[in-house]
């Protein structure tokens, strides 16, 4: 998410709506932090604040798996079961740790949780 080019309220509630929409609300979703490098200097980082506010509305908007990315330590980069909140897939930088999962599914509520382990 690059500040003033797509993080609007506007823009990203589009983008929002188009993955549920089209993709389905299963569908994990990265927003991930930019950074400003190389040739794009003319900008800061993405606030966290707006990473915040981009992943509660696509929570309201009905995604059940949105993350985010690039905010290292920061408890929304990982997955949560959204039946009972049980912290699911956990990722800090580049690990990522499979917690509260039994096969497809929330160990704790039963929920399911649709994944795939990268590499099979």
């Amino acid at each position: 998410m690059i500040p003033g080019q797509n993080d609007s309220p506007q823009e990203t509630g589009a983008l929002i709506r188009w993955i549920r929409d089209n993709l389905g609300e299963d569908t994990p979703v990265h927003f991930t932090r930019f950074h400003p490098d190389h040739r794009m200097r003319d900008r800061g980082a993405t606030p966290v604040a707006v990473l915040e506010r981009i992943y509660r509305q696509a929570r309201e908007e009905g995604l059940r798996f949105p993350y985010l990315g690039n905010v290292s330590p920061h408890p929304w980069e990982s997955t949560y079961c959204p039946s009972c909140g049980a912290l699911c897939i956990e990722r800090y930088g580049y690990s990522v740790f499979f917690r509260e999962l039994s096969g497809e599914s929330c160990s704790r509520c039963g929920e399911r949780i649709p994944y795939v382990r990268a590499g099979g």
